[in-house]
Formats: C-alpha cells, sequence, structure tokens
C-alpha cells in the first residue's frame, strides 16, 4: 500500500465512521465530529484525536461491556503504554491501526487491528485478553468482508492451542488447526464442506511432513515427477489429482486452485499450449483462485491474447502486469511490453503499439525479444503509413527470423511495404517469396490495392 495523506486518512476515519453509524454524543461544546465540525487545516495530532475517538466510538458501540479510554489522560495514558501514534504509522505506508478498549491491564480488554481498504477502515482482529495482559482468544475476517472466518483459543501471546476457520466465508468451519506445546501439529480440511475432513496434513515443529487424502498420491507422484525433470509425467499427474478431487465434489475450491497453477506453469514449460489453455481456463474459473499475482495476470494475459484472441483484454491484463512488474523492478519486461504491442497491433491501434515498444531499449534485447519487437514495430510503422522505417525494422526480423509461421506474412509486408515507396522490383520479389512460404497470401492480394496501382 503506498502511504496515505492526512486528508486522505481525516476522509477514511469519516467514511468509516459513517459506514458503521458512529455518532459523537458529547456536548456540542466539546464535539470533535468526524464532518461538520473537523478543523479545516488539519495536522497530525488532529488527526490522531480524531483515530481515538473512531476507536471510542466503535467500541461504545460493539463492545459496550468493556471499559473505553476516552478522556484526555486515558488516552494519553494509552499512547505511552502502547506507544502509539497511528496517524504516523499510515503516514510511513502501514496498512492498520490498533484500538484498545481500555489501558489498564487489570481487567479484560480487546485489542482490535483496523486495516485500511478501498478509503475505509476495516475491522480485521480481535485479540482478547484477561487480566494480567494474557492472550486467551483471537478472531479474524481474514476477507475483510464483514464476517469473522477464523477462531483461535491461545494460551499465551505466543502459544495457540486450537484454531477453526471458515475459509469459503459460507459460515461453516471448514478446517481445523490443531497444536502441540505451541506448533503447529495437524490441519484437517473440508474442502467441499460436508462436515466431513477429507484431507489431513501433518506437521512437525510448524513444518509440513506430509498429507493424506483425495489427490495425495497423485501430487505426490507429479512433484518426484517434477523433480526429477519428467514435466510430462508431472502434469499427468497433477490432472489425476485435480480428477480425483473433483470425483468427491465437483465443487471450486482453495486446494484446485494450487493444483491448476502448477498444472498452468507445467503446461506452459512444456510448451504444450493445449493442455496449458484448459489448465488456465479451469485456473480462471475458480473464484478462490488468487488472479491478480504478475504470474498468473502474465499467463492469464497469453491465455487471452493467443488461445482466446480477446485482443481487448489481453492489452488490458498485460498493461496490469507490466505495471506490476515496473513497480516491483523499477523496469519494463520487454515480454509483457511486446505482447502489449501486439495486442495494440491486433486492436488496429498502431500508434498506441508504437508507444508503448518505446518501453524497452532495442539494442538491450536478446533473441526471440528482438525479433519479436522488430516484427511488431515494422508491422505498426507500416499500418501508420511510415513505409521507409517499416521496411527497415521488417528486414532485420526478416533477416533473424525464428518464426516460421511468421516468415511469409513478414515477406508479404515488405511486398506491401516497398510498393508503397514507389519500388515495384523489390515488392514483386518480396511478393514471390511470401507466395512460396504461405501460399493462402495470394488470397489476401486483392484486399490491398497498393499492388494493382501502376507505377509512378
Amino acid at each position: 500500500m503506498y502511504p496515505l495523506s492526512l486528508e486522505e486518512i481525516k476522509k477514511s476515519i469519516e467514511s468509516s465512521a459513517s459506514r458503521f453509524g458512529l455518532d459523537d454524543k458529547s456536548p456540542d461544546r466539546f464535539r470533535f465530529s468526524f464532518r461538520a465540525n473537523s478543523p479545516n487545516q488539519i495536522n497530525k495530532d488532529a488527526v490522531n484525536h480524531m483515530l481515538f475517538l473512531f476507536c471510542h466510538h466503535y467500541l461504545e458501540k460493539h463492545h459496550p461491556d468493556l471499559a473505553r479510554a476516552k478522556l484526555k489522560k486515558d488516552i494519553k495514558i494509552l499512547q505511552e503504554q502502547y506507544n502509539l501514534d497511528p496517524t504516523q504509522a499510515l503516514l510511513l505506508g502501514k496498512t492498520s491501526f490498533p484500538c484498545y478498549s481500555k489501558a489498564s491491564k487489570e481487567e479484560n480488554y480487546v485489542r482490535i487491528e483496523f486495516v485500511w481498504k478501498a478509503g475505509n477502515f476495516i475491522p480485521s482482529r480481535w485479540d482478547s485478553f484477561s487480566q494480567g495482559d494474557t492472550l486467551h482468544f483471537v478472531e479474524e475476517d481474514l476477507t475483510l468482508s464483514g464476517k469473522k472466518t477464523s477462531f483461535t483459543k491461545y494460551q499465551g501471546k505466543n502459544c495457540p492451542v486450537e484454531s477453526r476457520k471458515d475459509r469459503y466465508n459460507s459460515g461453516i468451519i471448514d478446517e481445523w488447526w490443531f497444536y502441540e506445546n505451541c506448533n503447529l501439529s495437524k490441519i484437517e480440511y473440508d474442502e467441499n464442506q460436508n462436515g466431513n475432513p477429507e484431507r489431513t496434513c501433518y506437521f512437525s515443529l510448524g513444518k509440513l511432513k506430509y498429507c493424506e487424502g483425495l489427490g495425495e498420491k497423485e501430487e505426490a507422484l507429479a512433484r518426484s515427477a517434477k523433480e526429477q525433470g519428467n514435466l510430462d509425467l508431472a502434469s499427468l499427474q497433477y490432472g489425476n489429482a485435480i480428477l480425483e478431487i473433483k470425483k468427491e465434489s465437483s465443487k471450486p475450491s482453495f486446494r484446485l486452485c494450487g493444483l491448476f497453477r502448477e498444472k498452468v506453469i507445467l503446461d506452459f514449460d512444456r510448451k504444450d499450449f493445449e493442455s496449458f489453455q484448459q489448465s488456465i481456463l479451469g485456473f480462471l474459473e475458480n473464484p478462490y483462485c488468487e488472479k491478480t499475482t504478475l504470474e498468473i495476470l502474465g499467463y492469464k494475459a497469453y491465455h487471452e491474447l493467443y488461445g482466446k484472441k480477446d485482443y481487448s483484454n489481453a492489452r488490458k491484463t498485460y498493461k496490469r502486469a507490466s505495471q506490476l512488474y515496473f513497480e516491483e523492478k523499477g523496469e519494463h519486461h520487454p515480454d509483457l511490453v511486446i505482447n502489449t504491442a501486439l495486442a495494440e497491433l491486433q486492436l488496429n491501434d498502431p500508434l498506441s503499439c508504437l508507444v508503448t515498444l518505446e518501453k524497452v531499449t532495442e539494442k538491450t534485447l536478446p533473441m526471440p525479444q528482438s525479433f519479436y519487437f522488430a516484427y511488431f514495430k515494422g508491422s505498426c510503422l507500416l499500418e501508420m503509413g511510415n513505409s521507409d522505417q517499416a521496411v527497415s525494422y521488417l528486414k532485420k526480423s526478416w533477416d533473424n527470423c525464428i518464426d516460421r509461421d511468421a516468415i511469409g506474412t513478414i515477406a508479404f509486408k515488405l511486398a506491401l511495404a516497398e510498393r508503397r515507396r514507389g519500388r515495384i522490383e523489390p515488392s514483386q520479389v518480396w511478393l514471390d517469396k511470401a507466395i512460396v512460404l504461405d501460399p493462402s497470401l495470394k488470397e489476401k492480394i486483392g484486399f490491398f490495392p497498393d499492388f494493382n496501382k501502376p507505377s509512378p
């Protein structure tokens, strides 16, 4: 998350107060309201005060049985005791801030973590403490949907005993986590949510040892084959694991996400694009799969561009992936840029294609990126009517062609560019080459009047 400004924090507090129906019931002369009477010139101390009032009103409404810090001296005690400066943390890019129901450790209290999301502060975690500052229960809203989906018993700050989770946010517990001596020992999964765990994973000192249940045998065989370099067998076994799980239930699940993801990567690396299209489709159609990571965006865009030929969405997805890569690495990835340019070329937007290609330096590109860069730039220049430069780049792509399916088209475009330059003989030479390499191109000649124009 990017750092928030004071104005953004203030607006988020006001929006959150409205969302949760919080009102300041103090007399008007003492009221520091969330909206009308808030100061025009805001500073960090004023926003900190707004945050503490927000905490107070939220606790007052949702935890009326617990004491709350409202007086200035109580807030000061909280700040000193827990070293609280929530506004400063948000200004530095932290994504959350805590609320404490009281400062004293002599009574039960709760610590609520609020997370910033889309202009609001959303409660995401509730830590309940008993006397003596002992953590005994934690509730979490893992999806920030307004529902508590994880419930964990503790015997102290770093010692969980048992946890129950509703990963599917359906109101049904579907994961049970068990601990021995504060370390994770076992997780039971009910992926199809029928009340009977169909998969169990065992841990030693918190590290995974092995799992038992549907698809586990096949997945183990897949991992073994992958480690041995047998990618064909690995892909096959991941497919078998998926089939085993679907025999039990056709419902989408987090478990299937992981298996489909592995198969997507393997199929892509094996260049089995028919199988890849099926695997990526299985992943993308699963509502529980994380589809916004750079890795998955790259595969998704490839599927849209080369599989579905959905050039509009391919351009959007490649642009998003390229943006994420730039934010992470500080430079543009040639493959993402070049494929974005291809989508724009297919959308008859040659100007955008040329602008996109400016993001990478031609001289630094290795093969095969240098070939596709020249091919696509020459094609876009030709569409823009710049035949002279188009010939230069198309000749580069011809000289370094690594794509047999494209070489006929390159010759045809060179013929067209030379014709537009008024160079009839070179144009005819390229056209003859194009038809020999790809006889189907002969049918396209009639679509280009340039070939029928008399020489100047």
